[in-house]
């Protein structure tokens, strides 16, 4: 290639390389990768280490931003794994069924912090560091397998990484989207998805190596080529299960397209998909034959609603990248090299495969702003030819991920300083000290009664079951949050409710008391442990003459049941 067509990526003809090696990275490219990905890491800490710091002396932050609920499941999974188990039971319920081994990923993150001494919180990080690394890494690898133009790798690189939709504007003014909707528009961003959690960015980076390996490493059948894509098809099934069916559906329309343009069968590429797919389907199946076998993991079902937004939804979603990727696509379908039958397919599969009649719909964009974002700089470099103006439509498609940066900081870490703190966000030193002494003198195995906050906490931080938390994770949630409610609104029984549903410790704090007038010297409680404001109350067996048994009526059929 000339020294021309190497520094000016509007050469259309020479901007992608079906064979080219990843070897040709240079040094001075892995350089530039390690200090800008150091960058956007950086980046993603600035909100965790800004709500650290602006914690008042009574407040403690919970290490969560985005999202808390659901990180309070991991946190909570990563619990499991620090007592030493692998069996995941829902952590936000009573009820115990059999078990089943799932989300074996944060397990093995809640061993590796025992080993190593480390709160769960910090491996949480580390662990979502790691993988945004891994992610910026392959995605880097993925454009020089693309293209051998250094600037046009860069772009493609950077608005993978960092570029997003409008997800600011619904953030910002809601525009009578729910907050889950906001958060699924927010996400079409893989640096929001490094800013949320460890598993997001590696299983993207996985989907990128599995699809490396099959349309640019595998060339011929081997054992250690098939091992290879089974353990990153493993790997991939554990961190999210059904994304191995998003994979293998893009590789096979990529491969068929590829049988179509040569008019002989890619006997390789159809081969690996279908021995390591079977081997990953196998698995598939046992993991769903051990959801069937646990009645509580109905839960995961019918609670588990994630629908995708609708039209206007997924154009904020994607915002400026929409148009650019278009004809991004165009071209593809032009040239139709390998890559771009991969990237083609991986688009228009996964957008109607993402409103399925399924009940975690949305999960399937998941890593769509990978192709959207690669074929968008391809575009860009078609249609923009001149540097600057180029440059203010990339900076314009990166806005959003700079307000996010922003706004985490300013709207989230503030609120250490403010009246009234967001409840997930932070602790108060109070309610800390009750966590760490159920912690230490609680066994994991009891069950606890605390308010809705709390509820969310003692998991994550304890270990200890509790009556409602999370509301998918939460057998019977609708139910159960409004036994909750109801209890400290003083409505039902309180007594009997302790009883019936043989709860072992009660916590009562201010945000408690502020839902209604609660004494505990009318409960069957003895105080054990107590921090400021902050009560820790050990349930008496003995029943109270004259007391109505008002939980049984309220919550019949529960007992027997594994509480």
């Amino acid at each position: 290639m000339s020294h021309e067509s190497r520094c000016n990526p509007g050469h259309a003809a020479s901007i992608v390389n079906p064979a080219l090696p990843v070897s040709s990275i240079s040094s001075a490219e892995r350089r530039w990768l390690f200090w800008s990905s150091a960058v956007v890491l950086l980046l993603s800490v600035l909100p965790y280490v800004a709500c650290t710091v602006a914690a008042m002396p009574d407040r403690v932050f919970t290490g969560l931003l985005i999202n808390p609920p659901d990180g309070f499941t991991y946190l909570a999974k990563m619990r499991m794994g620090w007592e030493g188990n692998w069996l995941y039971h829902l952590p936000f319920t009573l009820e115990r069924g059999p078990g089943a081994f799932l989300f074996s990923y944060y397990f093995a993150l809640g061993h590796l912090a025992r080993i190593a001494d480390m709160p769960l919180p910090v491996m949480y990080h580390v662990a979502r560091l790691a993988g945004g690394a891994a992610l910026m890494w392959t995605a880097y690898w993925v454009a020089a397998s693309m293209t051998e133009v250094t600037s046009l790798r860069k772009l493609m690189w950077w608005l993978v990484t960092f570029s997003s939709g409008f997800g600011w504007i619904p953030l910002k003014f809601g525009l009578g989207y729910s907050y889950y909707d906001q958060q699924v528009i927010a996400y079409a961003s893989a640096f929001y998805g490094l800013v949320a959690n460890p598993h997001f960015p590696l299983a993207m980076a996985v989907m990128l190596l599995m699809y490396l390996h099959l349309f640019r490493y595998q060339q011929s059948l081997s054992l250690r080529g098939l091992a290879t894509l089974s353990v990153l098809s493993l790997g991939l099934l554990i961190l999210i299960p059904f994304m191995p069916v998003v994979l293998y559906l893009v590789a096979g329309a990529a491969s068929a397209a590829m049988w179509w343009r040569d008019g002989r069968l890619p006997r390789v590429q159809f081969a690996s998909i279908l021995i390591v797919g079977s081997i990953t389907a196998v698995c598939l199946i046992g993991m769903q034959l051990q959801i069937n076998a646990d009645f509580t993991f109905k839960v995961l079902a019918t609670q588990a609603k994630t629908p995708t937004p609708g039209f206007l939804g997924m154009l904020l979603s994607y915002g400026l990248l929409w148009p650019f990727a278009i004809i991004g696509m165009v071209s593809a379908w032009r040239r139709r090299r390998d890559w771009d039958f991969v990237l083609l397919a991986w688009v228009c599969l996964v957008l109607p495969l993402s409103y399925v009649p399924y009940h975690m719909q949305w999960r399937f964009l998941l890593g769509l702003h990978i192709p959207m974002a690669i074929l968008a700089a391809q575009g860009l470099v078609r249609s923009i030819r001149p540097a600057v103006p180029r440059r203010l439509v990339v900076a314009a498609m990166m806005s959003s991920s700079v307000y996010i940066v922003a706004h985490l900081i300013m709207s989230k870490a503030s609120v250490a300083t403010a009246t009234v703190h967001y409840p997930l966000t932070y602790l108060s030193a109070d309610e800390a000290a009750a966590l760490t002494w159920l912690r230490t003198k609680v066994p994991v195995s009891d069950a606890v009664f605390a308010g809705p906050e709390m509820n969310f906490f003692i998991p994550a931080y304890a270990g200890q079951r509790v009556v409602a938390g999370h509301g998918v994770e939460t057998f019977d949630a609708p139910r159960k949050s409004k036994l909750v409610a109801d209890f400290f609104a003083g409505t039902l029984d309180r007594a009997a409710l302790l009883r019936d549903l043989s709860i072992d410790y009660v916590v009562i704090g201010p945000r408690d008391r502020a839902r209604g007038a609660l004494d505990p010297a009318t409960l069957p409680v003895q105080l054990e442990f107590t921090s400021g404001d902050v009560g820790v109350y050990k349930v008496e067996r003995r029943p109270i003459a004259g007391k109505q048994d008002g939980a049984q009526a309220a919550m019949p059929g529960l007992r027997g049941r594994g509480g």
